[in-house]
């Protein structure tokens, strides 16, 4: 049987996108229908990722109705600590087996409906169905998070899940979510539709927290606080995770009438905010760390630094926006925990590694391997092939994160040890290509130091902004060009 799903789930990754939507919707209406005949689960999570790129319309399921009130807050990560605003997407399968145990006869009630209104698309209906189901789903969640608490639950898999604490918690989320679901996400819609009119809507996504968007994000948030109290959180919490640069939701704070410093803020209900953006953060230099060249992994040259280039450039952006929004003061918690984080880059990216990332600047003006005749390290070029075309893009790449954190880094002390290292290159590159040029003066017919030559010249562009890469180049030519002369 595995042998057959691992075969489908090959002939699915092949799919043309439009192919994989159409066989999706037709494996989910049956699904809803009840006449599914396919192992529908497997073919879903084969084509996931080409769902995920296409977003399309999805056929609605009843766990999908349900978790419509609480989709603004799924997150993929799964930290062991949870903080309000946030509920693992590893958790709704449990959340929904455990609901599917405790009111099956309920749920089959539902499914009836949702069978009756896919086929004829009743947009209206499964709306109502979808309100209706979410109330439930609160009730039996609730039901069930106290049966747990007093001993009573009968059902073994829902109690097995549920004696992990972060689950548990997980679940409380989601119930404390779904209380409030309808109006927080008319809430949600309304500052998303302020965002759209100024073209500032992408998918689900705000790409900016316009000043008209403010505003209306403060008047959701001061309507929800008369009617719901402290649970007016999960309007900000609920556009912070709509943003895509979540620290605009400091805006909001300000527009609140706060002044801008954290201290003060750490003492509003919207403290878990300032929470919430600095374990990002956090997070965001654990990744770089993660990536980062490293000897003990080997040199620098095995590094992707384009995922490292991307996570560098995300802290960043996180860590000048938080900034620029808020008063995060030196000597406050908050402010010695974004500090450490700067640290934790110090220490990630070195002098030793900076060294693995010169290394792979350096990969495409390669020397020979063991000691010259003066006893030292060989400084003679290895000419043994011209610079393969992997070798060149890490070359490309490693230059290019350099200058990153040459050119951004300075506000995070990473400036001034990457200037260093380019300037380091720049004398390597000098010698080594001078004994290139020494070979070429000898041959100049020579292809594997031109191409070495030709190849730096890159790099060159790249690392420095003076005019080495051109002199390099314009010596390379008038070379070439005596030789054929």
């Amino acid at each position: 049987m595995e042998k057959k799903l691992e075969e489908l789930k090959g002939l699915l990754d092949t799919l043309p996108t439009a192919d994989a939507v159409a066989l999706a919707r037709k494996v989910e209406t049956q699904r809803a229908l009840g006449r599914s005949e396919l192992p529908a689960e497997e073919i879903l999570a084969a084509l996931r990722p080409q769902l995920r790129r296409a977003r399309p319309a999805r056929i609605p399921t009843l766990c999908r109705l349900a978790c419509n009130g609480f989709e603004d807050f799924l997150i993929d990560a799964l930290d062991e600590t949870r903080l309000p605003g946030l509920v693992p997407r590893a958790s709704i399968a449990p959340w929904w087996q455990a609901l599917e145990r405790f009111a099956p006869q309920e749920i089959k009630t539902y499914e009836a409906e949702l069978a009756r209104l896919v086929p004829v698309n009743d947009r209206a209906g499964l709306d109502r169905l979808g309100e209706v189901l979410r109330r439930s789903a609160r009730g039996w969640t609730e039901a069930v998070l106290a049966q747990v608490e007093s001993r009573k639950l009968a059902d073994r898999a829902t109690r097995k899940a549920l004696v992990d604490p972060g689950v548990q918690a997980d679940f409380a989320e989601i119930s404390r979510i779904l209380a409030i679901a309808e109006p927080l996400r008319h809430a949600l819609e309304a500052v998303t539709a302020v965002a759209a009119r100024a073209g500032q809507k992408d998918g689900r996504r705000i790409a900016e927290l316009t000043a008209d968007a403010v505003t209306e994000a403060k008047q959701q948030y001061l309507r929800f606080s008369e009617t719901h109290g402290l649970e007016s959180r999960y309007v900000a919490l609920g556009i912070m995770n709509r943003l895509a640069r979540p620290w605009e939701i400091l805006r909001l704070g300000r527009s609140l009438s706060w002044k801008p410093m954290d201290a003060l803020m750490r003492d509003t209900e919207l403290g878990i905010i300032g929470q919430r953006l600095i374990r990002d953060l956090e997070a965001q230099a654990r990744e770089v760390a993660l990536l980062a060249p490293q000897r003990r992994r080997g040199a620098g040259g095995g590094v992707d630094y384009a995922r490292l280039e991307h996570a560098m450039l995300l802290y960043i952006e996180s860590a000048e926006g938080m900034l620029s929004e808020f008063g995060f003061r030196r000597d406050s918690p908050w402010g010695e925990q974004i500090l450490e984080t700067r640290a934790a880059l110090g220490r990630a990216l070195g002098p030793d590694q900076l060294a693995e990332v010169a290394e792979a600047a350096l990969a495409v003006l390669p020397l020979r391997r063991g000691v010259s005749a003066r006893g030292l390290a060989s400084d003679d070029p290895d000419l043994g092939a011209s610079p393969a075309a992997g070798t060149i893009e890490q070359a490309l790449r490693a230059a290019r994160f350099l200058m990153l954190l040459a050119q951004k880094g300075e506000r995070h002390g990473l400036s001034s040890p990457a200037r260093a290292t380019v300037e380091g290159i720049g004398n390597e590159i000098s010698n080594r290509s001078d004994r290139l040029f020494e070979e070429l003066s000898v041959r100049p017919d020579h292809a594997v130091a031109a191409a070495q030559i030709a190849t730096i010249v890159r790099v060159s562009e790249i690392l420095f902004e003076d005019d080495r890469a051109q002199t390099l180049s314009r010596r390379l030519k008038n070379m070439q060009r005596s030789a054929v002369a």
